[in-house]
């Protein structure tokens, strides 16, 4: 494959055509990319958008992206602070601070099991917002090669809507199964929120698995 030369002193090639890294290195590729986003990220002149995995709830920066996850959903939607300080240790939960150079822009908070990934929470600090980070961060979390599933407020108001026409934009499909999330607060009740999943619509049978997996595993101990 003929490396791809944005400018006269940097090519680009992609590792995934059908020549291998010492052949393109060889033939004046400058710069190697593995993934289809991040060569739409140079092309575009950004810089590349990172998932930066966050394990350990003593990092300043976790309390930083705790004060935008509080002022980013309202508390019937937000796990307590032990509780969510517990499942940063779990294997399947992964805290991912966006982080473009050397700044964070936001996080997005999720569950990744053999089958899919589910988004708990994701949010863009607020003066990072209408950058196009959001959708960066999804087409990273995409290339991670699984079907993304996420949960939005039915649409019933201008604000909804708008949240998702911006999904809709980025690829993903409303799915018709009637769904209730379960409640992070005693003596609230569940929600009841539209399915929505990446690539594709999912069968009865993928979204029965996921349920199963929201209840038995991202809820467990989340009811204080």
């Amino acid at each position: 494959m003929t490396p791809l030369c944005l400018t006269w002193t940097a090519c680009i090639s992609v590792t995934c055509g059908f020549r291998g890294r010492d052949f393109l290195l060889s033939h004046g590729a400058g710069r190697l990319v593995d993934r289809p986003g991040e060569l739409l990220t140079l092309m575009r002149g950004e810089r590349e958008l990172e998932l930066d995995r966050l394990r350990d709830p003593a990092d300043p920066r976790f309390k930083t992206a705790m004060s935008h996850y509080a002022a980013s959903f309202p508390p019937h939607e937000q796990r307590q602070a032990g509780s969510q300080a517990a499942i940063m240790a779990e294997d399947a939960y992964h805290f991912y601070l966006l982080r473009e150079g050397r700044e964070d822009v936001g996080a997005l908070l999720c569950w990744q099991s053999g089958e899919f990934i589910y988004v708990e929470h994701f949010f863009i600090y607020p003066d990072c917002r209408g950058k196009g980070y959001g959708a960066r961060a999804l087409t990273a979390l995409g290339e991670l090669g699984k079907v993304v599933i996420l949960e939005i407020d039915p649409p019933v108001d201008e604000v909804a809507r708008r949240r998702e026409g911006f999904y809709l934009r980025q690829g993903f499909h409303p799915n018709p199964y009637p769904h209730v999330h379960p409640p992070y607060h005693r003596g609230n009740e569940g929600h009841t929120l539209v399915i929505l999943s990446s690539s594709r619509p999912i069968g009865q049978g993928e979204y029965d698995r996921f349920n199963q997996y929201l209840q038995s595993r991202v809820m467990a101990g989340a009811l204080d």
